[in-house]
């Protein structure tokens, strides 16, 4: 960006307020610059190592050790006389006086670099693509930087980063990795020879020798300085500032960017220097009891190395307890709301139960904490029974659901279920701030199959999380984000809330329960070594019969039980992780995470009772007889505006109405057909629905069973079929990419009493 550019929207923007900023500057800087001249003066006549004839660099850094008029050879290949050399000796040559104004044609040249010295731009401006030009632009010319980096935070570079350890000038050992803070005006250089691939030198500029060097020490510093280097130099910081400054303000200018889709908010430090597979796989603590209490709470949890994360828990960890009961007995679950009044109602539901509709933990609608929905239809008018308001949890108050665990007659099926919240308008948000458990049906078919249990028998959610430099979580939530650019990711993946952790298992097989409740990424999961898993279950319980694969595709709130035999792999590292899907198309929400997620330690081989059946659980009757005809559509398109929201057959979502009426006892077929350019996962509450088509054709074998959420790439439709058995009442059909939930892509239907 050049500088008269810059000026000009600087001052389109707000030309009395950068003027006023240059004026106010002006004698600051040229009281900077006179500081500096003894040092700039000294630094032209002295070589690093305090002698005038005499010169050194550390080995490794591009130029043996030699004194004056002998060839060094740089890191460039270029031998003869090293850059150092020259610069002293074409100021002898002139004859140029030590009382004389010091030579500026080699200034910014590495003759007046303090060996390994390093310092940076601030971390706001090195953001900033044209402030990089900019500087790159002037180091090329004037070497002077107004950096503004003070100089009590020169040593807070990370250790190991930087120069190495070493003797420096005046054979001083030199501190190692140590970041030096730029005063205004100071000419610096680039530093040569990186060669790193993805350097940018607009961020790894050196000191000029001579600036606080430690060869130079702190001599007095009220000799004036010519006027000509003075304005030198204050040319050019006045020209940093009004880039500085109209850069700031054309950001000012520009639209805010939403946190979130795709580009996840910034990584934390700690994150960056977690070592993978560093620590083990936290498992959850089990919970059996029929009669169940959970307090919903703020707790300090451990996930990245160093400060714990602040998070709303269930119970007091991250995930919240796995409840594990038995089909067809009844468990009652009471959660206390403990969490600051800020964070307003709360809702739980159980996701993939068969619960009644008061039980099913309602979205509910406006309250006094919540006033209003910037994406929903909701009246303010409403009772609380007409919005669901009767159902929410209020700070400070319990709730106690009740879950029979019966479907149609019988024991509801073994299934890989979880539990998260469902508040309107803050899903995303409240499960984000870490509201989310695994929950396990048991039932007798299941037990009496030759699977592995007990410790080889492990439930894993995947989450993605970004932290801020205090290893808390950012909020990339907030009314910039909306459809269709409204996905929020992190670029920290965790499993059972641990950064890349690994797990010890014996060499035989195990059962794998994979959860994805990250609110909008999508995993692709493949082991390292390449061998295939099996299949057994999807997140409606076990499948008509196991299916052999190399690859799963699991989107949001979608599950999948695998078989992994690490028989063949005894003695070495297999980690689980996400690959690029291949085929899928490449649009938003249908591109998979790349990288790793965790890795099995494979202890030595086990005598191994376990296998895979051929089959495992048929399909229910009514699926075999229902209709291929779909009898209701669900369409999903996008509204028009400053703020669109996501509509299903053009509306968005109203506590106080339903879009279909499906009868008790009978069994429907519907159509969810997705008319945007991004993907979305279907879930469907009340009970479980078979695919009986994808496009227009049979699904693949994983799909041809029971499910209940569903992943619809762009212009792809499916037809499905459920009976709605035993409860009346409201449920909702939503996508779950929660962020896409929380912006009107909900909808529900009643189902009434038969006629």
């Amino acid at each position: 960006m050049a500088g008269g550019s810059v000026a000009g929207i600087a001052t389109a923007l707000g030309r009395r307020s950068v003027s006023t900023e240059v004026a106010a500057c002006r004698d600051a800087e040229r009281i900077r610059f006179a500081e500096v001249k003894r040092d700039a003066r000294d630094g032209h006549r002295r070589g690093p190592g305090g002698s005038r004839g005499r010169w050194r660099r550390r080995p490794g850094r591009g130029a043996t050790s030699a004194p004056e008029g002998q060839g060094g050879h740089d890191r460039h290949g270029s031998g003869g006389q090293g850059p150092v050399v020259r610069g002293a000796e074409n100021r002898r040559r002139r004859g140029q006086a030590e009382d004389q104004e010091p030579d500026r044609s080699q200034e910014g040249r590495p003759a007046h670099l303090l060996p390994g010295e390093e310092v940076g731009l601030p971390e706001d401006q090195a953001a900033d693509q044209g402030l990089r030009e900019e500087v790159r632009r002037h180091l090329r010319g004037d070497h002077r930087v107004a950096s503004g980096r003070s100089r009590d935070r020169r040593d807070r570079r990370e250790p190991g980063r930087g120069r190495k350890a070493g003797l420096g000038p005046g054979g001083q050992p030199e501190a190692q990795g140590r970041l030096l803070g730029l005063r205004a005006g100071e000419p610096v250089v680039l530093a040569r020879g990186h060669g790193r691939p993805g350097h940018d030198p607009a961020l790894h500029l050196r000191r000029a020798r001579g600036h606080d060097g430690q060869d130079q020490g702190r001599r007095g510093l009220s000799e004036p300085r010519t006027r000509a280097a003075e304005e030198r130099g204050a040319r050019f910081g006045r020209r940093a500032l009004l880039t500085a400054a109209g850069a700031g303000a054309l950001a000012l200018a520009l639209p805010a960017r939403p946190r979130g889709f795709g580009l996840a908010a910034r990584p934390a430090i700690a994150a960056a220097r977690h070592r993978p597979f560093a620590h083990a796989l936290p498992i959850p603590r089990v919970i059996t009891d029929a009669e169940i209490a959970l307090d919903i709470r703020s707790a300090q949890i451990p996930i990245l190395p160093g400060r714990p994360t602040t998070m709303w828990t269930y119970g007091g960890t991250f995930p919240g307890p796995t409840i594990r009961r038995p089909a067809g007995e009844r468990t009652r679950a009471t959660f206390r709301h403990l969490l600051p009044p800020t964070a307003g109602e709360l809702t739980v539901h159980l996701h993939g139960g068969h619960t009644a509709s008061a039980d099913d933990g309602q979205p509910g609608g406006l309250t006094a904490a919540q006033p209003r929905s910037l994406y929903c239809d909701i009246s303010p008018r409403l009772s609380d029974r007409e919005s669901g308001n009767d159902l929410l949890i209020a700070p400070g108050a319990a709730r106690t659901y009740t879950y029979e665990l019966f479907e149609d007659g019988a024991p509801e099926r073994a299934a890989f279920q979880w539990y998260h919240d469902h508040r309107l308008d803050r899903t995303g948000h409240n499960v984000w701030r870490g509201l989310a458990g695994m929950w396990i049906i048991d039932d007798e078919l299941d037990a009496g199959l030759p699977l592995p249990r007990g410790e080889r028998d492990i439930p894993l959610m995947i989450t993605d999380r970004a932290f801020d430099r205090h290893n808390q979580l950012t909020e990339p939530f907030g009314p910039a984000a909306h459809a269709p650019d409204d996905g929020v990711t992190g670029r920290s993946v965790l499993v059972n809330g641990a950064h890349l952790p690994h797990h010890r298992v014996a060499g035989c097989r195990h059962r794998l329960r994979v959860l994805n409740a990250s609110n909008f990424r999508s995993y692709n999961l493949e082991l390292s070594n390449g061998r295939s898993m099996v299949q057994i279950a999807t997140e409606s319980g076990l499948m008509p019969a196991p299916v052999k694969r190399r690859r799963v595709l699991l989107g949001p709130g979608e599950r999948a039980e695998l078989i992994v035999d690490f028989r063949a792999s005894a003695g070495e590292r297999v980690e689980l992780r996400s690959v690029r899907r291949r085929g899928g198309p490449d649009k938003l929400g249908s591109r998979s995470y790349v990288g790793p997620l965790i890795e099995f330690r494979v202890g030595r081989r086990r005598a191994d009772a376990t296998r895979v059946p051929r089959t495992l659980r048929p399909l229910p009757a009514w699926a075999a007889g229902a209709s291929p005809t779909p009898e209701r559509h669900w369409r999903i398109s996008i509204g028009r505006g400053l703020r669109p929201a996501w509509l299903i057959n053009g509306r968005t979502f109203d506590a106080a109405r339903a879009d279909a009426f499906p009868a008790l006892g009978t069994t429907e077929t519907w159509e969810l057909r997705n008319d945007t350019e991004v993907a979305h996962l279907m879930h469907l509450h009340h009970t479980d629905w078979y695919l009986i088509s994808r496009n227009g054709r049979r699904p693949a074998p994983w799909e041809a069973c029971l499910k209940e959420t569903f992943l619809l790439d762009p212009g792809e439709r499916v037809v499905v079929a459920g009976r709605f058995a035993d409860h009346l009442g409201k449920f909702v059909v939503h996508c779950h990419m929660i962020d896409h939930e929380d912006h009107g892509l909900m909808s529900q239907f009643e189902v009434v009493e038969p006629g």
